[in-house]
């Protein structure tokens, strides 16, 4: 950027996380984060979004859940179903954040 060029503005808004009870495999019954679930309507825990402030363009970050885990959840959900579920613009893995942020050169 030139110093007469804005930097984009965006807004992180991190989701509620998933926990279980005392390191066991008892999960905690799963509340999502007040905030993040009014602006994306995201159920699913450990997910993450980025609004463009001058765009209002959404991005939502999602696990990626292991093949193994559809013995216990049935189908995992592609980035595509994420995408149409909830009206987002856009879908990544949260292993893209940190790229993504730098993309955009906040």
């Amino acid at each position: 950027n030139t110093s007469d060029e804005a930097n984009a503005q965006i807004i992180y808004i991190q989701g509620g996380k998933d926990t279980c009870r005392h390191n066991t495999d008892h999960e905690d019954l799963f509340r999502q984060e007040s905030f993040f679930h009014y602006l994306f309507g995201v159920e699913e825990p450990d997910c993450c979004g980025i609004i463009e402030a001058d765009t209002c363009r959404t991005t939502l970050f999602v696990p990626k859940l292991p093949e193994a885990f559809a013995v216990w959840l049935g189908t995992i959900p592609s980035l595509d179903t994420f995408k149409s579920k909830y009206g987002v613009d856009n879908v990544m893995y949260s292993d893209a954040l940190a790229e993504e942020i730098k993309r955009l050169d906040p």
